[in-house]
């Protein structure tokens, strides 16, 4: 096991290197994705970390000792390689190329059909780790592991079940393991959150921000629940009609 004493320091953005972590940064996925900020980056599991990228090297001697330390790859980068490899404007000080660990599937889930904007992707994310939920995502949804939804999840992505699956075969599939699953839609047979038993396996399903949830998957769970707001307001945030029902259905404290 070759630890690395000391880090490796690059300079140019043409090195074969930088474009590889220029090319991981680009399509990520659960095997490597970049999370961004001294932060986020201190609450990763060390051993899930393929390499740290400092750009300031004296404003940050204690963290790149630490990891070093702690045998994690250390490269200094400069600001034009920080920012080839992070594709904002101000890079983080501080990245990180992880993976996540495998953890089992809760017996609570949060459904996305079709979520496509990144920033409600990482917010459902970053709801689902609070409450004890796994979360499940369709084909035509945002990345969860793209820098925009990494940055949304405030670094919780690494705690947090994943799972990529067809939503209404899926739901079929929990609904045949025991699983109350319900649609969240505007439906006559709809449910308010405070009609729902919270016990046993449950799982909801989040439609896409303009067409909702699919009429396949609707009818697989054969379940609706419906949020009431205020006649006001027309409709509620996809990430936040999540989180009301992730904080009502799932584990605190």
């Amino acid at each position: 096991d070759q630890k690395m004493k000391y880090p490796v320091y690059l300079t140019s953005r043409a090195n074969q290197t930088v474009k590889e972590f220029a090319r991981m940064a680009q399509s990520p996925d659960s095997g490597f994705f970049l999370v961004e900020g001294k932060h986020f980056v201190s609450d990763l599991d060390p051993s899930l970390i393929k390499a740290v990228l400092i750009c300031g090297e004296e404003k940050n001697i204690k963290e790149k000792e630490e990891f070093l330390r702690l045998g994690v790859p250390v490269y200094i980068i400069t600001e034009p390689i920080a920012e080839k490899i992070s594709s904002t404007k101000n890079a983080q000080e501080i990245m990180a190329f992880t993976s996540k660990k495998g953890s089992p599937r809760p017996d609570r889930l949060v459904l996305l059909d079709k979520i496509q904007d990144p920033g409600n992707m990482g917010t459902i994310i970053r709801s689902a780790a609070a409450f004890g939920f796994g979360v499940i995502y369709s084909d035509g949804s945002a990345n969860p592991f793209s820098a925009k939804s990494v940055r949304s999840s405030a670094g919780t992505l690494q705690k947090c079940y994943i799972e990529k699956a067809d939503i209404a075969e899926k739901t079929k599939e929990l609904v045949s393991e025991g699983f109350s699953v319900f649609s969240a839609e505007l439906h006559k047979e709809a449910v308010t959150p405070d009609e729902i038993e919270n016990g046993g396996k449950i799982a909801f399903i989040i439609g896409n921000e303009s067409t909702g949830v699919s009429a396949e998957a609707s009818d697989a769970a054969g379940k609706r629940v419906f949020i009431p707001i205020s006649p006001d307001a027309e409709s509620l945030n996809a990430a936040a009609a999540a989180t009301i029902l992730m904080y009502r259905f799932g584990k605190r404290g």
